[in-house]
């Protein structure tokens, strides 16, 4: 049954104002709520923060545990890269090549010479090059010309076709032979194109330190060890292949990564840790400052990111056995703290890492990726991955925190609704208080007016 609301018909009192009053009153305890709900979320959020930077600095790790970043490389470089262009292809064997070419090479090319479009029956074309063996392509009744050039470049046999102003037209890096490669079928496919040779073949000509060659084609990787060059223009230009080394550039750059990702994660955490209260809180947002102050698990994790990179790895020599020894610490040694050393960042000379680069790349290399028996003797890396994967993984240390700050907002939302159906059953009851007393005050004015 619905409540009649009287609103103050016959006492003049204000009965709604005072409903609104009282239910201002009784939903406070859900502002508490709401903080509560907020803060949950408010360290859900940052927790899962701390996870994806945990396992960026994991990844960014991880590339310094790469094998392949160590490997000793020869570079090759040329005096004149729009002569000769070169790149390593194999091992390269260190010296300096002096090319000189006196002949480019250039495809021999064939362009169809009749106006057919289409292959008017089925039929074989037979491709020799330089007179060696024949190879054949089948071609089907009614394919046309952009057909047959795909047949012919998808055999593979070292003749490229194409379809240029309404031309099939065929180029290989040899003299092209083509014939009927089916002379029991009544149709002779090749004499039906007409093919004309409109460019001879010539081999490039060119001399490696004196020494004279030819090739069928401009880029040649049989006559320097290692290295592929290309033959540019008619010019000289002396190739030069360096001692393998270690690609300092990559390392540098694979460093700094690491470097930049260590300070994000490291001060994200730092922060959170010591983000101070705001007393008294004035806002929704001051409220909800130092949500994680002195948490302890965070500050475990800071405490374990500096002892993985303050700590020698045990077994090398002592001469590099640090990290601040190849260029990662928190600032120069001066006596006096660096604003890094403060924070707890770490910075990254790279002339120091250069050279340590430079006189020992296999100390370097063990500095990162060394795994050794326990903690104290493995590297970078190791140390990093056992510090993240438990908090990190499904169902480690930092996917129970964000479960539980999930479960403790919803565990809230179920609080407010059962506050809000109180504060509505109490709205309710007042109502109909009040209306009672509005009719009840209504029926006494009515009296006295008989009697009046």
């Amino acid at each position: 049954m619905s409540i009649v609301n009287f609103g103050g018909l016959f006492s003049g009192i204000d009965t709604n104002s005072i409903i609104q009053q009282l239910l201002v009153i009784e939903r406070q305890p859900q502002a508490l709520v709401k903080q509560r709900q907020e803060l949950a979320k408010t360290r859900e959020a940052a927790i899962r923060d701390v996870n994806t930077r945990l396992l960026n600095l994991k990844t960014a790790a991880k590339a310094l545990g790469e094998a392949s970043l160590f490997a000793k490389v020869a570079t090759v470089t040329s005096s004149d890269a729009t002569t000769v262009s070169a790149s390593a292809a194999g091992t390269p064997v260190a010296g300096a090549y002096a090319v000189t070419a006196t002949q480019l090479a250039r495809n021999e090319i064939k362009t169809q010479g009749s106006a057919i479009t289409q292959a008017a029956s089925a039929d074989t074309l037979s491709f020799s090059l330089d007179g060696g063996p024949a190879k054949t392509v089948a071609i089907a009744a009614a394919d046309s010309l952009a057909t047959i050039a795909d047949k012919i470049n998808k055999a593979a046999i070292g003749v490229n076709a194409a379809v240029v102003d309404g031309k099939l037209r065929i180029d290989a890096a040899a003299t092209i032979a083509v014939s009927d490669g089916n002379t029991t079928n009544g149709y002779d496919l090749a004499a039906d194109l007409g093919f004309t040779t409109t460019q001879t073949h010539l081999d490039s000509s060119f001399t490696v330190n004196g020494t004279s060659y030819t090739r069928p084609t401009n880029t040649i990787a049989d006559v320097v060890p290692g290295v592929s060059f290309t033959l540019l223009k008619l010019a000289s230009a002396t190739l030069t292949v360096s001692q393998p080394a270690v690609d300092s550039a990559k390392v540098k750059e694979k460093v700094q990564a690491f470097v930049d990702q260590y300070n994000s994660t490291f001060s994200f955490v730092r922060d959170k840790v010591n983000e101070a209260k705001v007393v008294p809180a004035k806002t929704t947002a001051d409220q909800l400052k130092g949500a994680l102050r002195s948490d302890m698990g965070l500050g475990w994790i800071l405490r374990d990111l500096r002892q993985a990179l303050a700590g020698a790895v045990s077994g090398l020599a002592a001469a590099t056995d640090e990290f601040a020894e190849i260029g990662i610490s928190t600032g120069k040694s001066t006596g006096v703290l660096t604003a890094s050393a403060n924070s707890g960042t770490l910075v990254l000379d790279t002339t120091k890492l250069e050279q340590a680069l430079k006189d020992n790349p296999q100390a370097v290399q063990d500095l990162f990726q060394r795994v050794g028996a326990s903690s104290a003797e493995h590297g970078l890396v190791r140390r990093l991955t056992d510090i993240i994967d438990p908090l990190t993984q499904a169902g480690g240390v930092l996917a129970a925190r964000i479960d539980g700050y999930v479960a403790d907002a919803t565990r809230l939302d179920s609080r407010l609704a059962d506050l809000e159906r109180q504060v509505l059953l109490r709205e309710k009851r007042w109502r109909a208080q009040f209306s009672a007393m509005e009719r009840l005050i209504g029926g006494y004015q009515k009296s006295s007016s008989l009697f009046g």
